[in-house]
């Protein structure tokens, strides 16, 4: 092994830790559970370990447990960014490490086990640890927990690390991945522990290779513990949402194409998955919970959006319902049925049929047949001659069918053109329930619909629409 002591040598010399507080960082990567290769045992219990040891130690620390090669690009670029500012450095890795020549390479989970070729595309490169940690001189080290099996019978390949190629002012330690956790834990970061000392104590479980600082301390004695760093739920909850605030936050979720139920202010399940998947969207951390950066966010999408949508409403208006016609009336609150329009298009689409009331009905007179009163309630369920109608149509009525046929036969009786039964949907629509799209066709949804306002009305619950329920629905009495 290659090994340099980088000091001055002074008989007596005391090793003091150097004055202040350091900023440590510490990357932490373990793989255990390998999709091509053999597991590698106690990886991720030593993962959670080590990971409140260096905490504990001070460490500000990018973590990753059995990650794929592409998600480590991630980490591995913030790592590198936070080096710049940083005091000591640690690469800790525990995993398959291979070698071939005078390369090395850490194995992520997704490695492929089938040629050379595979481990230089799907491995990490040791020689490129090694260069990111010497940009820290005398102030890195590499750790490697290995496994004690062979990944893949690859000729050529064999198992553990090349020490060929270590930088200068740089220190790699290696071995089984339990005694270098344990080294690391016990020894290397116990408060004021110079790291020769750390090596001494371990030079018969570990390998060591290259320059090792030996006035380098890992861990100040009474480092104060790291900065609490509030959750994602303490930081929603500190912006202090009113009720019609979390509202306004669904709406706007809902209008970005979201499902979340009901808009009603309540953060449940639903809401939490819908805010996870729009962070997910504008790659912001996958948490289910908003900070301020994200509300103004998610306000400013959604007014774009809204006003993308106004802008297509105002268009559809212009070229359909504010002409005034049936048909256009029809055709705007099909497209918009909660547009900027619906309120005013509804009530001008009930004018319009209103006054055809008289010319229907007079028709209806001089034809004198079943039908013909028939086709007045179908255009008219409200009318004016409304009862009327209904006692011509009795007049004319055959006797009864099967009761259980009634409902049924009732309202073929009644003959409701496209113009009714759209009217009738307007109205239950109107009242809150769900008719699917108001088309003048009663489809299933439009059936539930019937069901439900008889229910609610105490009105025989069959599903078809009655006279009875024409007068309470139309007429409100």
């Amino acid at each position: 092994m290659k090994i340099f002591l980088r000091t001055v040598m002074v008989f007596g010399l005391v090793f003091t830790a150097m004055q202040g507080k350091a900023q440590n960082l510490a990357l932490i990567l373990s793989f255990e559970n390998y999709e091509n290769g053999p597991d590698v045992r106690n990886a991720l219990r030593s993962h959670n370990d080590l990971l409140t040891a260096y905490q504990d130690a001070g460490f500000q620390t990018f973590a990753g447990r059995d990650r794929s090669n592409a998600q480590l690009r991630r980490l591995l670029t913030e790592f590198a960014d936070a080096l710049a500012d940083a005091d000591n450095a640690v690469i800790h890795i525990n995993g398959h490490v291979v070698s071939f020549g005078q390369q090395s390479w850490v194995l992520p989970v997704d490695a492929q086990n089938d040629s050379l070729a595979g481990l230089e595309i799907d491995g990490i490169s040791v020689n490129f640890l090694l260069a990111l940690l010497a940009q820290k001189p005398e102030q890195s080290v590499l750790f490697l927990g290995m496994a004690d099996r062979d990944f893949a019978n690859i000729a050529g390949m064999r198992r553990g690390v090349s020490n060929a190629n270590i930088p200068d002012n740089v220190m790699m330690v290696s071995g089984p991945v339990r005694d270098v956790a344990r080294a690391v834990a016990q020894d290397f970061l116990d408060p004021d522990t110079i790291v020769l000392q750390a090596l001494s104590a371990n030079r018969r479980q570990l390998d060591f290779d290259g320059d090792i600082p030996i006035d380098l301390i890992l861990a100040e004695g009474g480092l104060p513990p790291p900065p609490r760093v509030d959750t994602s739920a303490e930081i929603e909850s500190a912006l202090g949402l009113s009720r019609n605030q979390r509202r306004s936050i669904q709406a706007d979720l809902t209008l970005l194409g979201h499902e979340l139920g009901s808009i009603d202010g309540v953060f449940g399940n639903a809401t939490r998955h819908a805010i996870g998947k729009w962070q997910k969207d504008e790659r912001f951390p996958e948490t289910g919970y908003l900070n301020a950066e994200q509300v103004r966010r998610l306000d400013i999408l959604a007014d774009t959006a809204r006003f993308e949508v106004e802008t297509r409403d105002r268009a559809f208006w212009a070229r359909s319902g504010a002409a005034g016609t049936v048909a256009g009336l029809q055709a705007y609150i099909e497209r918009f049925p909660d547009g900027l329009f619906a309120g005013r298009a509804r009530d001008q689409l009930l004018e319009l049929l209103r006054d055809d009331d008289q010319n229907e009905w007079l028709r209806a007179v001089d034809t004198n047949t079943l039908q013909a009163y028939q086709r007045y309630l179908r255009r008219f369920p409200e009318g004016t001659y409304n009862r009327l109608a209904k006692v011509r149509i009795q007049e004319f009525a055959v006797d009864e069918p099967d009761p259980h046929d009634n409902a049924r036969r009732a309202e073929e009786r009644l003959r409701l053109d496209n113009s009714s039964r759209l009217l009738i949907e307007l109205r239950l629509a109107g009242l809150g329930y769900r008719v699917g799209t108001p088309d003048g066709n009663f489809n299933n949804a439009t059936r539930n619909a019937i069901r439900q306002y008889q229910d609610d009305g105490r009105l025989p619950v069959t599903g078809y629409v009655s006279s009875d329920m024409i007068r309470m629905l139309l007429l409100g009495r």
